[in-house]
């Protein structure tokens, strides 16, 4: 994921703390090249809302250097510290989501500082992977933010369901119990970190925007995309083999008995209802083995999301395109990762290690960049990539690319008859027992 400069970020001893909204600019412009007009594209760190931070792309120099971009990555509060829903115990707190306000406050702040480093506060792009495009598809929601960035690049995101506010109350009130902190809150500011740091590990991933009629006032994307999004150009798509790098060995090893019931347990959805679903699946990949298609069916649910987005975009304007990387990188040490989760985002930022990667990372790179420039992201190195509706044009990224219009609509059609990611009482999107973080 940092093209084999890992080492650069353990040597820098980057650590987490209370002070932690920070902005990182990297620019190829030297202080005489100011008044430039380069596009800024604004990165916004996977992890959910639960942890990791922006530090991988301040590696990514050759990335700005070759397509003359600005890049500005971004830390903000999570789980706890950013998604501590308080406003039913006080109104002092009615206001949410301040992890949403961060990235709102980055975002303010390139507006008013981003020419100082040659970049265009009138030609802004947010792009995030997994909980950073979940992110952003809230940022696209939110009146607030409204003008301060111009297009978005959603990767493998989860879906951006907030909470109601009874259940993020439900799990503020445990939180407050296990912190020793009264519903009166007296007492809240004194709080140790490590005490809610412990507070946050035993909860676990509970802490998400929720719903509190200011910062969000209706569920996005629910039903249709957003007024204040719509007049966004969007890019969205996912990886094939997106839930690869999450699933422990037995996995890998299923017999045909054992699938159905597999992936009960992991969608929390009865065995009748994902029969009809596996019989589809089977019936199109004759030559899958049981693993293989418990690794298709979990992830075409994460994909589903950003099909499901884009349809509702696209009623309302053309500028929605939609992608699916089905590339798979040399790895020698676990060769079943496939086309794995956050894959697009080291190959987009010229992360390459892997000579092999070179052309696919190209395509996605240049994509990103013609997209970040005009709004279209076509370029010599793809076929031409048309906007996303009823044919449901998608650009293939691999050694070869290539478009595909509705690419496997069986298996599309049998997986919109399930229960969406992120509705009440559906399981998460990657199995719980991972092995691996995004």
């Amino acid at each position: 994921m940092t093209g084999g400069r890992a080492q650069e970020l353990i040597d820098a001893q980057i650590v987490a703390g209370e002070d932690c909204l920070v902005v990182n600019v990297l620019t190829p412009c030297a202080a005489a090249e100011t008044g430039r007009d380069r596009p800024v594209l604004v990165y916004v760190h996977g992890g959910g809302y639960h942890g990791m931070c922006g530090s991988i792309p301040t590696l990514a120099d050759s990335f700005v250097r070759e397509h003359d971009v600005v890049l500005v990555t971004v830390n903000h509060r999570l789980n706890a510290f950013g998604f501590l829903y308080l406003g039913d115990f006080s109104e002092q707190y009615a206001t949410g989501n301040v992890g949403l306000l961060d990235l709102e406050l980055a975002l303010r702040w390139v507006r008013t500082n981003i020419a100082r480093f040659g970049g265009d506060r009138d030609n802004v792009t947010v792009f995030g992977e997994s909980g950073g495009g979940s992110k952003i598809l809230s940022l696209m929601a939110m009146d607030s933010t409204s003008g301060l960035f111009h297009r978005a690049i959603v990767q493998s995101s989860s879906w951006p369901e907030p909470l109601p506010r009874h259940a993020a109350t439900a799990t503020a009130e445990e939180f407050l119990q296990r912190v020793g902190v009264g519903s009166d809150l007296r007492g809240l500011n004194e709080i140790p970190t490590q005490a809610i740091v412990e507070s946050v590990a035993t909860i676990g991933r509970r802490f998400r925007p929720v719903l509190d009629g200011q910062t969000i006032t209706s569920p996005p994307w629910n039903t249709a995309a957003p007024p204040t999004a719509q007049h966004v150009p969007l890019i969205i798509g996912n990886c094939q083999h997106e839930c690869s790098g999450f699933i422990a060995d037995p996995l890998f090893h299923l017999q045909w008995p054992e699938l159905t019931p597999a992936l009960a347990k992991h969608t929390s959805l009865p065995p009748t209802m994902l029969q009809p679903v596996v019989d589809v699946y089977r019936g199109s990949r004759p030559s899958d083995s049981p693993s293989d298609i418990f690794i298709a069916v979990v992830s075409d649910r994460l994909r589903e999301i950003g099909l499901r987005v884009a349809e509702q975009h696209s009623a309302h304007q053309d500028n929605v395109y939609v992608y699916n990387t089905t590339y798979r990188p040399p790895m020698d040490d676990d060769p079943n990762l496939g086309a794995f989760h956050g894959l697009e985002s080291p190959l987009a930022l010229r992360l390459v290690l892997h000579p092999d990667c070179e052309p696919v990372s190209r395509q996605i790179s240049d994509a990103w960049v013609s997209f970040a420039r005009t709004g279209n992201p076509n370029h010599a190195l793809i076929p031409a990539w048309p906007t996303y509706h009823r044919e449901r044009a998608t650009m293939t990224f691999d050694r070869q690319p290539h478009l595909v219009y509705d690419p496997s609509p069986a298996e599309r059609k049998a997986m919109s008859q399930l229960p969406r990611l992120g509705a009440p009482g559906v399981a998460p999107a990657m199995p719980t027992n991972s092995t691996t973080a995004n």
